[in-house]
């Protein structure tokens, strides 16, 4: 496998974190209304999941090197196998 990173990959990982800063706000204001949270208190933690998949594919992106080296890092191993099965 070939080398992963560069500017365009951490451009890609800088939006990304910006994506997910916004979600855990979003988040973060949905769960502050109790009636809210009480409605829908298991669709508000997909929140929180997605921001770690955001977080994940990111840090893959801003990764200099091996793309299995890339791949190492990622601690969520649905997102893991689903790069694996991607490449």
């Amino acid at each position: 496998m070939g080398d992963f990173g560069g500017p365009v990959a951490h451009g890609l990982a800088q939006e990304l974190d910006t994506a997910r800063g916004v979600l855990e706000a979003l988040a973060t204001a949905l769960c502050s209304d109790p009636l809210v949270f009480e409605r829908h208190g298991a669709a508000l933690q997909e929140f929180d999941r997605l921001g770690q998949v955001i977080g994940e594919v990111a840090g893959v992106l801003r990764h200099a090197g091996p793309v299995d080296g890339a791949l190492a890092g990622v601690r969520l191993d649905a997102v893991k196998a689903r790069l694996h099965a991607a490449i």
